[in-house]
């Protein structure tokens, strides 16, 4: 006996459509989750070079002030080491050397506090201010000063490499490459004009006992920033808002007058293999003038190549701000279009389930019905191709059915003539109605054959084919009846054959049988004209 079991196939079509839809799903999510993981990688890394670019900007302003402190200190430590009057500098060129140590210190405590190296960098400093007066002397000042220079020059070479390493990581790296080595060449431009200013007054102001080494670091320190130049100008493209800053900062009054008293020692340097003269042998106010004139020049000078090193972050902060901008725009739109797409797979998943699913419901139903034995009405015929032909061949099976069922029904009653009949039923189903049909009729009408002739062999002769005595017994009394009834009467006539047994004797009784057929055929010929008439 069967029994209606839940209809789990409906549920297994939305598992099926949701497996379906989640491969592809899967694995847009997975390229979706690395997209995002390199925009995210982008943001980070191009947010890390702005922070350090932003470092290395402060640190070179920061080097720059110290190395302005350094001179200055120098410049006090000269006056008081060699006697020179500070009233008769401030006379002739204007500058009072303490006044302007006091305000590069006030400067380069305001750069420290910001830089992150106050802690690390301040005792190294005060131990060099503590050496700046009469009793110390500009060796022991400019290594001291070293020192705290060589915190920073560290921070920067540390800021660079990182910022270096970062490049390769990032969209754009060509580009944002090229901006970073700008950076670097500027900076190196930066160092080597400061290591000019140092070595050049080193030169001009010698420290005992060690001239030639100052003069040696003027000339590498010139070859160098020859070399970086080049470069430089080889790296900044014709089109670039950096080429005009850059012709600005090369044509300087100052950086010119700087770099030709740099250029003229060097040539004497080279010319006569001995140091140059000491501004002190045969010191004049003329030449204090003259020198402090220079010296002011080179601290612009170093300003203006500070200058450029601003530009040149500024435009490495520039370049990787829009690339952050652009990673954090992608990183967006991709965790946006992932979850739209899933939102739309799910709401597909959705719509197609219930655009299968109704239809195949409705069939279930129908099929439940024929199942336990009822006819109902046909399925609609929706949703996809597939389901939709199902649908019609579900109908053209139960209007086969109904068909035969109405058949059946006519056969039952014995209705040859029903209209169910001349149903043409499509399919095998149909054909075999067809035939069934056929060979019912046909075995009907020779069971009616049958029963004819097994009644006419009941009520007449087998060889003569006329009525027997039973039959003729039974027309005869229906006869009298109707001529009692009409007043008529009726003749009776009893024929016999003379020699019919000579006939059998004498020919068999075959010939006899023939004999007796002929008779009876002319008889019944005889009766038929009789009755015509």
């Amino acid at each position: 006996m069967f029994q209606r079991s839940a209809p789990t196939g409906l549920t297994g079509v939305r598992a099926v459509l949701a497996a379906v839809a989640a491969v592809p799903l899967c694995g847009l999510f997975w390229l979706a989750t690395d997209d995002v993981a390199d925009a995210s990688a982008n943001v980070d890394q191009t947010a890390r070079i702005v922070e350090l670019t932003v470092s290395l900007e402060h640190f070179v302003w920061l080097d720059a002030l110290l190395g302005e402190e350094s001179y200055w200190g120098h410049a006090v430590a000269s006056v008081n080491e060699f006697g020179v009057p500070a009233e008769a500098i401030r006379a002739v060129s204007g500058l009072d050397v303490d006044t302007e140590y006091a305000a590069a210190r006030a400067r380069v405590d305001d750069a420290l506090a910001t830089s992150g190296l106050a802690d690390a960098a301040m005792e190294s400093l005060e131990t060099a201010r503590g050496l700046v007066g009469p009793e110390s002397g500009n060796v022991e000042i400019g290594s001291a000063y070293d020192q705290v220079e060589g915190l920073v020059t560290a921070s920067i070479a540390r800021d660079v490499a990182e910022i270096r390493s970062l490049v390769p990581g990032v969209d754009s790296a060509e580009e944002i490459g090229r901006a970073v080595r700008i950076l670097e060449l500027s900076v190196d431009l930066r160092e080597a004009t400061a290591a000019m200013t140092e070595s050049y007054f080193g030169s001009r102001f010698p420290t005992p006992g060690q001239p030639e080494d100052q003069q040696t670091l003027l000339l590498e320190s010139r070859i160098l920033y020859d070399a970086t130049l080049t470069e430089l100008r080889g790296e900044v493209p014709a089109d670039s808002h950096l080429k005009p800053l850059w012709i600005a900062v090369d044509g300087d009054d100052d950086v010119q007058e700087f770099f030709q008293r740099v250029d003229t020692l060097n040539e004497r340097l080279l010319a006569s293999g001995e140091r140059a003269p000491s501004l002190f042998e045969g010191i004049s106010l003329d030449d204090i003038s003259a020198e402090a004139e220079v010296f002011l020049g080179s601290l612009n000078a170093v300003e203006r190549h500070v200058d450029f090193v601003r530009a040149a972050a500024n435009d490495v902060v520039a370049r990787s701000t829009a690339i952050e901008a652009e990673a954090e725009a992608s990183r967006l739109t991709t965790l946006m279009l992932s979850a739209a797409l899933g939102g739309a797979a799910v709401i597909a998943v959705i719509a197609a389930s219930v655009w299968i699913i109704r239809p195949l419901r409705r069939m279930a139903a129908v099929v439940a019905r024929l199942r336990d034995g009822e006819l109902g009405d046909s399925v609609l015929v929706a949703g996809p191709s597939e389901v939709r032909d199902a649908a019609r061949a579900l109908n053209e099976a139960v209007a086969s059915i109904e068909s035969a069922e109405q058949m059946a029904t006519a056969l039952g009653a014995r209705d040859l003539e029903s209209p169910a009949f001349d149903v043409d039923s499509p399919g095998r189903l149909g054909a075999s109605l067809r035939e069934a049909l056929s060979a019912l009729a046909t075995s009907m009408a020779e069971g009616e054959q049958f029963r004819e002739q097994l009644a006419h062999e009941a009520s007449h002769d087998g060889l003569t084919g006329v009525a027997n005595r039973s039959e003729t017994m039974a027309h005869l009394e229906q006869a009298l009846g109707r001529y009692r009834r009409s007043d008529r009467q009726l003749a009776v006539l009893f024929v016999d054959i003379d020699g019919f047994k000579a006939v059998n004797d004498q020919f068999g009784h075959a010939a006899g049988d023939r004999v007796l057929h002929e008779v009876a055929q002319r008889m019944v010929e005889a009766a038929y004209v009789a009755g015509s008439n």
